[in-house]
């Protein structure tokens, strides 16, 4: 018998460059990357993950391969979601529906 996929949405095995930051404290934004990603959430690979139900603010930095002369340079995507399973590898982290995308020439 085939085990039941519960996820509802497509992923992809992409490493895309991310900052996530707790939402309760001023800590620094920590520089990850994922593993796999969806429109729902991504995994995030860490050696020291936060812990679970962590509201976080997230930043996607999705770059061109090679660039195209006259577009942008890439966009960032930012989103808060919610820590809903570590392990030693890395922390699964799922998406608010609302996120916000911005050229990274205007991201600043």
């Amino acid at each position: 018998m085939k085990p039941e996929n519960r996820r509802s949405m497509e992923r992809y095995n992409l490493k895309i460059p991310a900052k996530v930051r707790p939402c309760s404290a001023p800590a620094r934004a920590i520089s990850l990357s994922t593993s796999d990603v969806s429109a729902g959430g991504a995994y995030f690979l860490c050696t020291e993950p936060l812990e679970e139900k962590t509201r976080v603010y997230v930043s996607l930095f999705l770059l061109p391969k090679g660039g195209i002369q006259g577009e942008s340079s890439g966009a960032r995507v930012r989103v808060q979601g919610t820590v809903v399973r570590t392990d030693g590898q890395g922390m699964a982290i799922r998406f608010d529906r609302r996120f916000r995308m911005t050229p990274l020439s205007q991201a600043a």
